[in-house]
């Protein structure tokens, strides 16, 4: 069912605290992930090995430096992130839940410890203090939306990995929800020319008609996940889209043109992310 798929996945109030979990050591060698087809006259990739939620999967996401403070503040208050406290055991999982009433008094504590947090936070505020040095008083306690990209290989082996009783639970919960959804989800069946590209209906809902307005709009939604998430929303006419997502590429904001990926026949050896054949993204094909 992976094969030749490419999904675009969009996580809601992530913790922040399992972004470690994203980066971790678990690697896989890139053959790995093409399904082992590239031809034998084809170049080894340099990279060794790749993580499966960094290297193989392009992924944006909200950024504490970005987000006002008291935009974070609100969040935190309104819809922390609280441990589901475990019992300590040996290796790096914890063991079973601890008892109701354990669990209620560290859940009030926690919340303790947050209000103290926000109480700092707004001090440093109103100092006048920026917000990289500010935020990160209150990351225990925030969630993030993340938006991520990858072939169906690489979302196999993320699913493998993370949907397992060694992953942090709260991890562990959106790799067992995504496995489900896709097991019940109806893909659609891409020619070669035509797009995947997130967001693209919500752009048909704006009157936006060509190839390179629809792209234009996926690409600034994608990036706005990095601060202001996934209810980002977007309140400019064609020639504006178009401008922003022409300013993003000549700055070099790179990321947000890897989740518009085209259905191809025929590739070079280079696809920036997309590791496997019949895919390319819009970085790549842009890069050319």
């Amino acid at each position: 069912m992976y094969g030749t798929e490419v999904l675009t996945v969009a996580f809601y109030g992530f913790p922040y605290r399992c972004i470690q979990e994203i980066a971790t050591h678990r690697t896989i060698h890139p053959s790995a992930v093409d399904g082992g087809e590239w031809e034998d006259s084809q170049p080894e990739p340099v990279v060794a090995s790749v993580n499966p939620f960094t290297e193989n999967i392009s992924r944006n996401s909200e950024s504490s430096r970005a987000v006002p403070i008291p935009q974070l503040i609100e969040r935190v208050i309104n819809d922390p992130y609280v441990p589901q406290w475990r019992s300590a055991q040996k290796g790096m999982q914890g063991g079973d839940l601890l008892d109701f009433y354990t669990r209620r008094s560290l859940i009030d504590s926690w919340l303790t410890h947050r209000d103290n947090c926000v109480r700092l936070a707004q001090d440093y505020y109103d100092m006048g203090v920026c917000k990289q040095d500010i935020s990160a008083i209150l990351l225990p306690f925030m969630r993030i939306d993340i938006i991520a990209t990858g072939s169906g290989k690489a979302w196999q082996n993320f699913i493998k990995l993370r949907a397992h009783q060694d992953a942090h639970p709260d991890f562990a919960n959106y790799a067992y929800e995504l496995a489900d959804l896709i097991q019940i989800s109806k893909p659609e069946i891409l020619d070669p020319g035509e797009w995947h590209i997130p967001y693209g209906k919500e752009a048909l809902d704006k009157k936006l008609s060509t190839t390179k307005s629809i792209l234009d709009y996926s690409t600034i939604k994608c990036a706005r996940f990095s601060y202001q998430g996934a209810l980002a929303k977007i309140d400019l006419d064609k020639t504006d889209i178009a401008a922003k997502a022409k300013k993003l590429y000549s700055d070099g904001h790179m990321s947000p043109f890897e989740h518009q990926v085209k259905c191809v026949l025929h590739q070079p050896y280079y696809n920036y992310k997309t590791l496997q054949k019949g895919w390319r993204n819009q970085r790549t094909i842009l890069d050319d």
